[in-house]
């Protein structure tokens, strides 16, 4: 009889194997719960590392750099609960967040082949290049409650998550594909 083994079980155990243990009372502590969380704070710890370590080739050049944006790294789903578990307004908040929305710039980045529109036909006068910024600052489509006339300015406010999450609900098409640049 063949004993085959998953390589990600063998990879694991073996790396589970080489975590120190501490001793609780003489015994040394080898529970399930015990070994899951060491191996999650070292996997966290690795990460932390690794993002602190070159934040521009960590998060992306294009990535709003901010103490309240960092957080949304780990899975315990604090956007969620902060923009009221809303999934489309957190997906949309992300795509802000990250500069992956369906922008026009977005479009020129990461399709170029695809010939799409990349103009902002939204608001009032000549057509403007469709940016993370274009719309957050300067399109008059949308409505807005703090003027900033920046990312700089934005990520200077008190809380730009804040700021973020009401130009969000207040415009409930930016950053979707319903005011993606159409032809």
């Amino acid at each position: 009889m063949v004993s085959l083994e998953c390589p990600a079980y063998f990879k694991a155990r073996t790396h589970v194997l080489d975590l120190p243990r501490d001793e609780h009372h003489g015994q040394l502590a080898t529970s399930y719960a015990y070994v899951q969380s060491n191996v999650t704070q070292s996997v966290l710890g690795e990460w932390d590392e690794l993002a602190g370590a070159n934040t521009a080739k960590y998060w992306g050049r294009t990535h709003l750099r901010h103490p309240a944006f960092r957080r949304l790294t780990h899975t315990k789903s604090y956007p969620l609960k902060r923009l009221g578990g809303r999934p489309t307004l957190t997906a949309r908040f992300i795509r802000c967040i990250e500069n992956h929305a369906p922008t026009g710039w977005y479009r020129d980045r990461f399709r170029p082949r695809a010939n799409e529109p990349t103009m902002c036909t939204l608001h009032d006068g000549p057509p403007a290049y469709h940016t993370r910024e274009h719309v957050l600052f300067h399109c008059n489509h949308y409505v807005r409650k703090y003027k900033h006339s920046s990312i700089e300015d934005l990520l200077g406010s008190m809380d730009p998550f804040y700021d973020i999450q009401c130009f969000l609900t207040d415009n409930p098409t930016a950053f979707s594909f319903d005011d993606a640049p159409d032809g």
